[in-house]
Parts: C-alpha cells; structure tokens; sequence
C-alpha cells in the first residue's frame, strides 16, 4: 500500500479488503463507501469509523476538482479522536452516575447502577463488583452481568487470603489476560472468549472495600483513558458506598436508640436548656397519668415529690 501511495495509484478498493477485518461495523462502512465511487458524487462526508479494538476513527473526505470542475480525486482525512471519545463518554458517564449515587440511600441500588456505567464502555462485555466482607475475611459477588451462572457461582465467595484477593488488596488496578487472572485459580474453566480481564480495587481513604471485575471479548488490551476512566469511577463508587453505609449505621443506631427508649421500664426526659421537658419515654406517661402534650409543659421539678424538688433544684 505505501509503495502505491508512493506512485499515486492507491485507489479505494485497494484499501478496504485491509480495512474490513478491524472494523466494528462493515456493513455500515461498505454502504458509506460506495457512494463515493461516483465521480458525479460532489458531497463531503464526515463521520465516524469504529473499530473492534475500541479506537474510533473520524473520517472527513471531498472530491479534489480544478477550476474547471474536472475531476483528479478525493481527498481523505482520517484522525484517530478515540481519546477524546473516551473522554467525552467517561464524563457523560461520570455526570449520570454522581447524579443518581447522590440520590441513593441502598446499597444494592447503588451497585447496580455502578455496573450498569460500567457496562457503557463499549469495550467492556462482563462486569463484577466484589464487595469485602471484613468480618469473614471473604469478597462476595454483588452485582454481575455478562457472565455465565456456572461461573458465577464458582465466584461467589472468594477468599482475601486467596490469589484473587491478594492482588485487589494491594490497592493497584492489575489487568491481564483471562488465563493470567481467572485461569490461575480456576485452572479447570474455560475461557469463554474474553481476552483482557481486569481488577481494579474500590477503595475509600485508602482502605480496600470491593473490587470492579471487567473482561472484553473484544480488545486484548484496555487502553490507557479507559484503564484511568475505569479507575476514577471505582474511586467515586468507593465513596458513595462509605457514604450510604454510614446513613445506614446510623439509622440502625437511631432506631435501636428508639426502640430502647420506648421499651425500657426506667423514667426518661429529655429536657432543653433550661430544664423544661422536650421528650418522655411511655413508661413516664404510663406510670404518672401524664400524656406527652401535658409532660411537654412541665419544668421537671413538678414531676418530683415536692420535699425533694429543693435539693434536686441545687444538684
């Protein structure tokens, strides 16, 4: 092909018999071409060429014609932008997924919506989040898709101590190929044509909690904006998941502060700061024949035996 370019005689039938094995859609990329075969074709076309390792390609390409309107060619521009893409889909992607997080209050939801971002990569075709366990010491899958249920259930529970939780609690992301990582402790499965896997851990102030498992049966490698893409969004899950744990914890607290204080047979008040009542417990009510609305008003000494509101008034 240089040697013709060289000559001037590449032509483009020349090309695309190299073309059609890399490309994602050939169909749509054979109709685009041949319009441009006509020499009474005076369009300029611009549009987008995919390719099945992920990269996309813009191609921009006019008729080359002189004053006369004769006809010598067609110009053709092709850019690689498939960083930019990455850039653009990883920010789209970023912005939806912080919007519905902030929203999220379960743990499960918000899983599930992180798996369902991480599946808009095109070059991501299965996807896992692990989450650790820290009292047993085991990561548990969570959330999956793409992977077969023989598989999933030999990837349930993983040990920490095991291979696989080694490499994610070392804090890096680790990728490889589907022998390097999944071959390595289930010697016995197939590979189901995935050709890259990857493991990047989700941390939060930097304490490993879970992990994004990916796989691709289309790349033999995650370029380097998807590998960082892929990252920053397991940092940004990292820290809603803390986050609605903590609501969580804290709304178990308050409700079994609740269920105490309604329960206990012991007196309880909860005064402001001047001694008035704000808060009793029912067996307050039950045992002196107030109701809450008529407590509410009381300074707490009234609910003492008048001998022992001076010394409680001083204490």
């Amino acid at each position: 092909l240089e040697e013709q370019v060289q000559k001037s005689e590449l032509k483009n039938n020349d090309i695309i018999p190299d073309c059609l094995p890399v490309l994602k859609d050939i169909p749509t990329f054979a109709a685009s071409c041949e319009p441009l075969q006509h020499i009474d074709n005076h369009s300029v076309l611009e549009d987008e060429i995919p390719f099945i390792d992920g990269r996309i390609v813009r191609r921009f390409t006019t008729q080359l014609r002189d004053d006369d309107d004769g006809y010598h060619g067609r110009l053709y521009i092709f850019e690689d932008i498939t960083e930019r893409k990455i850039t653009e889909q990883f920010m789209s992607i970023q912005r939806d997924l912080a919007i519905e997080l902030s929203a999220c209050s379960d743990l499960n939801e918000a899983l599930a919506m992180s798996l369902e971002s991480l599946l808009k990569f095109e070059v991501i075709d299965a996807a896992g989040i692990f989450m650790l366990d820290h009292e047993t010491r085991e990561f548990k899958l969570t959330a999956h898709s793409g992977v077969s249920e023989q598989f999933k259930l030999m990837v349930s529970t993983v040990r920490a101590d095991s291979y696989f939780g080694e490499i994610v609690l070392k804090g890096r992301p680790f990728y490889g190929t589907f022998e390097e990582i999944i071959g390595h402790v289930f010697p016995s499965f197939n590979n189901t044509g995935f050709h890259h896997i990857g493991l990047i851990p989700i941390q939060f102030e930097g304490r490993v909690i879970g992990s994004f498992n990916i796989g691709s049966k289309t790349v033999n490698g995650f370029n380097k904006n998807t590998a960082i893409s892929i990252e920053s969004l397991a940092l940004q899950v990292g820290g809603a998941i803390f986050r609605i744990k903590a609501e969580n914890a804290l709304l178990s607290s308050q409700l079994n502060f609740k269920t105490l204080f309604d329960t206990i047979d012991d007196f309880l008040f909860i005064l402001d700061n001047e001694g008035k009542i704000m808060l009793t417990n029912p067996a307050v009510q039950q045992r002196l024949g107030y109701t809450s609305a008529e407590l509410q008003k009381l300074d707490i000494l009234k609910v003492h035996p008048p001998e022992n509101r001076e010394e409680l008034r001083h204490s």
